[in-house]
């Protein structure tokens, strides 16, 4: 509210001026001009706010008296109404209005509602959170969350310039002012056509590199993926579970993705989940937010009510501290 507050009032003191500053101005007068403006014609305009077009035509030329000049340009043969030189730079003015008038009117609904800002990366937000966003805005409709999606650096970098209250990442990051705190892991299965001959307990190494669709989930997974079957080895390289479908359209396609991704996939697309041999590395996720020495009370109940959340997801292993 402070960053907006001095350049609000500083419009409003001009509106102050501009309508008891010895004219007769009033709101239905600039509407009434960026209506005109807008659809170029006066009866397109009388329509859109609900005005017959002889009070519109009244109100523009008592508008026009006001000023001391014509607005917009008149002529027979005109298949739309053009602005006048001095109209162009009167549009700039009621623009200005129009937009100070929104804001003000936005700071008085800020008033009676929180704002939250969390930030994760694709699949977290459009697989494992989406229950629990959902259940969070009905139980808290005074509470605006927004949903932010990034990787985890991103996320890191626009923490620390206050762009958001939350994120939720999947690796540490020595960050100034940043807090991190490991809160769930998230197991991970093979993923492939129903087509395709794979089965639960298949060995890894029998997997055909040249078949992956490769997600680089964080650095220790990427690690022991990168001792069985290369770096570069793989169909196609994706960065996120999102795009996997299309590309799992052939016998033999597999991936390795989280369970929770997997799940949803399953729901939609013809495809099979099955273990491996060998477990595959846990993706975990962290909870980052910038050090504060007070924190919202929208955060405070987003962060007990993820924590209700994961504790109770049987897809994901909860963090006890």
């Amino acid at each position: 509210v402070q960053t907006c507050a001095l350049p609000i009032l500083y419009i409003i003191n001009i509106l102050i001026f501009i309508y008891f500053g010895g004219n007769n101005m009033d709101l239905d007068d600039f509407r009434a001009f960026l209506a005109v403006y807008k659809y170029g014609s006066i009866s397109k305009a009388a329509s859109s706010i609900y005005m017959n077009q002889s009070n519109l035509s009244s109100k523009i030329q008592k508008l026009e008296k006001e000023i001391g000049a014509e607005l917009f340009v008149r002529g027979r043969g005109r298949h739309s109404i053009e602005l006048t030189n001095q109209g162009e730079k009167f549009l700039l003015i009621a623009q200005q209005i129009e937009n100070s008038i929104g804001q003000v009117n936005q700071l008085k609904y800020e008033g009676k509602k929180q704002f939250l800002s969390v930030a994760s990366n694709d699949s977290t937000n459009l697989f494992t959170l989406v229950p629990f966003y959902k259940q969070f805005m009905k139980r808290h409709p005074d509470i605006a969350l927004a949903i932010h999606t990034y990787h985890t650096t991103e996320i890191y970098n626009k923490l620390t310039q206050n762009q958001f209250d939350i994120g939720i990442v999947t690796f540490q990051k020595k960050q100034y002012d940043v807090q991190t705190k490991l809160i769930y892991k998230e197991p991970t299965f093979l993923i492939t056509p129903r087509s395709s001959k794979y089965f639960n307990g298949i060995d890894a190494k029998d997997l055909p590199a040249e078949k992956e669709v490769c997600i680089r989930w964080n650095e220790y997974f990427n690690a022991w993926h990168d001792e069985i079957w290369g770096k570069n080895n793989y169909y196609a390289r994706i960065s996120n579970g999102t795009d996997l479908a299309n590309y799992m359209d052939e016998e033999g396609m597999w991936s390795i993705v989280t369970l929770s991704v997997a799940l949803q996939l399953m729901e939609t697309h013809p495809l099979s989940i099955y273990s491996l041999k060998e477990e595959p590395p846990k993706i975990h996720y962290y909870l980052a937010k910038k050090e504060r020495k007070y924190q919202s009370e929208a955060v405070d109940i987003f962060l007990q009510e993820l924590q209700d959340f994961i504790n109770h997801n049987i897809n994901i292993e909860p963090v006890i501290d």
